[in-house]
C-alpha cells in the first residue's frame, strides 16, 4: 500500500497520467523502432512492476537506503512518452491526407526554374566573368537567384490581343504575322497611339525586373508593326502610305490639338533596360478605388496638411471654391493662384480663408 501511495504522489496530475497511459498504449502498437520500444514501451512497464511489487521492495530497502525508493520513478518518462506519442499520432494522420502540394508550395530543384506571379525564378549556373571596382576578375553570377521572363507570357499577349496571327508553314515552323486590330479603327488616332503605348509599357513595368526583359523588344516591334497595319485598315490605305503620313525624324508621331495647344504623341521608344528596383505604386489599392487616391484630388490635398496660399502647416484645412474662374480679377493674391493653376478649389489654412471672405466682401 505504500508503494502504491507514492506512485499516485508521483504522477501528480491524473489528466498527465492518463495521456501518458494512452500515449503509452498507442506507442505499444504502432511503434516498430526496436530501441523505442525498449526505451518507451518496455522499461517503464518493467519499473513500474518492480517499484509494485512487494519483494522487490524488500529487497531494494535491504540493498539501499530506504530514502531514495521512491527515486526509481524518475526513470519513468512519462513527459516524453505522452510528446513522441503525440508527434506519432499527428505525424500518421500528416501522412495519410494531411500532404504538401508540389504545384502549390513550388517546392522544386534549383536545376529547375519555378513560376510565380509569372516570373520564372531560376539560379544562375553562369560562368561569365565581372570586373569589380576594386580591379578584380570574379565570378558573380554563378549561384544567384535571377527572375526571367517566359516568352509564352509576351506570346501570349500579343495573341490576347489579337496583334498577331501564327501559323506553320510546310516544314511545321511557326510563322508570326502582325494583324490590325479591328476593335480599334473607329477610335481616333491619339486614341489608337496611346492604347499601343499603354500595353507595351505596361507589361514592360510589370517584367523590368526580369534579366532577359530585353526580349520585349521584339514584342514592341510586332505591336508596332500591327499599329501600323491598324491605321492602314482604318485610312484603307498600305502601311507605306502610313510610314510616309506619320513618321517623323524616325520616330511615327501623331499630332493631336488639346486646350494649350497642338501637341505630339510618340510610339514608345524608351528602351527595355533590366529595373533593379520595382515600380512602387498603389499595389495596396484596389482599381476602383484608386480614382480617389489622385495626386490632385481634394482629400489627397487635404490631407497634406499645408496651405496652399501662405504655405503653413495645418491640421484643420478649408477647402475655398469659386463657381467660374472667369468671374476672378486677379486683384488678389488667391485669385491670382487660382488662375495660375486653373483651379477653382483651394486648399487653405483659416486664417487665409477669413481673408478671401474679407476680400470678397469689400
Amino acid at each position: 500500500m505504500e508503494s502504491l501511495v507514492i506512485f499516485k504522489l508521483y504522477t501528480g496530475l491524473k489528466y498527465l497520467m492518463a495521456l501518458s497511459l494512452a500515449a503509452w498504449v498507442y506507442l505499444l502498437f504502432t511503434e516498430k523502432n526496436k530501441a523505442l520500444r525498449i526505451m518507451l514501451v518496455y522499461a517503464p512497464v518493467i519499473v513500474a512492476a518492480l517499484f509494485l511489487f512487494p519483494l522487490s521492495r524488500k529487497a531494494f530497502v535491504a540493498l539501499l537506503d530506504g530514502e531514495i525508493y521512491y527515486r526509481v520513478l524518475w526513470t519513468i518518462p512519462m513527459g516524453i512518452i505522452f510528446c513522441y506519442g503525440a508527434c506519432r499520432f499527428f505525424a500518421g494522420h500528416r501522412k495519410l491526407g494531411l500532404t504538401l502540394s508540389a504545384e502549390k508550395t513550388k517546392i522544386t530543384n534549383t536545376a529547375q526554374c519555378a513560376r510565380f506571379l509569372n516570373y520564372d525564378i531560376y539560379v544562375s549556373r553562369s560562368q561569365d566573368i565581372k570586373r569589380l571596382k576594386n580591379g578584380k576578375r570574379q565570378r558573380v553570377y554563378y549561384g544567384v537567384v535571377k527572375l526571367r521572363m517566359p516568352q509564352e507570357k509576351w506570346a501570349a499577349k500579343l495573341l490576347e490581343l489579337g496583334a498577331i496571327r501564327i501559323s506553320k508553314d510546310v516544314s511545321g515552323k511557326e510563322r508570326w504575322k502582325a494583324m490590325p486590330r479591328g476593335k480599334l479603327m473607329n477610335r481616333t488616332d491619339i486614341e489608337i497611339l496611346s492604347r499601343y503605348n499603354a500595353e507595351v509599357r505596361g507589361l514592360y513595368n510589370y517584367y523590368s525586373l526580369a534579366g532577359n526583359v530585353s526580349t520585349l523588344n521584339h514584342f514592341s516591334s510586332l505591336m508596332k508593326y500591327s499599329m501600323l497595319k491598324t491605321f492602314g485598315s482604318k485610312y484603307r490605305c498600305q502601311v507605306r502610305k502610313i510610314k510616309e503620313r506619320y513618321v517623323k525624324n524616325g520616330e511615327f508621331t501623331v499630332p493631336y490639338t488639346t486646350k494649350a495647344g497642338p501637341k505630339e504623341a510618340i510610339y514608345y521608344h524608351s528602351g527595355f533596360r533590366k529595373q533593379d528596383k520595382p515600380q512602387l505604386g498603389q499595389v495596396d489599392i484596389l482599381d476602383i478605388y484608386k480614382k480617389y487616391s489622385k495626386p490632385n484630388s481634394l482629400a489627397t490635398r487635404l490631407r497634406s496638411k499645408q496651405c496652399e496660399l501662405c504655405g503653413a502647416e495645418c491640421g484643420g484645412l478649408v477647402m475655398h471654391q469659386v463657381k467660374r474662374l472667369k468671374d476672378l480679377t486677379g486683384q488678389y493674391e488667391w485669385e491670382i493662384l487660382m488662375r495660375k493653376r486653373h483651379r477653382k478649389t483651394l486648399a487653405v489654412c483659416p486664417s487665409c480663408h477669413a481673408e478671401i471672405q474679407n476680400s470678397m466682401k469689400s
